[in-house]
Formats: C-alpha cells, structure tokens, sequence
C-alpha cells in the first residue's frame, strides 16, 4: 500500500513537472514564433525596398 502511494505520487509529481515543461515550451515557442514573424516581415520589406531603388536607378 505504501509502495504504492510513493510510486503513485512520483509519477503525479512528473506528470506535473512536464505539465509544467510542456506549458513554458508552448510560451517560448509562441514567443519566437511571433519573433520569426516580425524579423521575417521586415527582411522582405527591405529586400523589396532595395529591389524598387535598384529598379528605380536603372529608370
């Protein structure tokens, strides 16, 4: 019975720790995420800003 118990509350304290895990990865994943997205933008609108000053040059 107590062995039982002690194993039983081990496997909830991990369940819990990668509860836990699980939750900030998801944070920081949605953080970078949002991060890529906003870097990612602004590449392209340089890139296409740069593309229209070149083609402007040659006009």
């Amino acid at each position: 019975m107590l062995k039982r118990n002690i194993k039983s509350g081990f496997i909830y304290t991990s369940y819990c720790v990668i509860k836990e895990i699980i939750f900030y990865m998801r944070n920081i994943l949605f953080i970078y995420f949002i991060l890529i997205n906003i870097l990612y933008s602004n590449i392209k609108n340089n890139f296409f800003y740069i593309n229209s000053l070149e083609n402007k040059k040659y006009e």
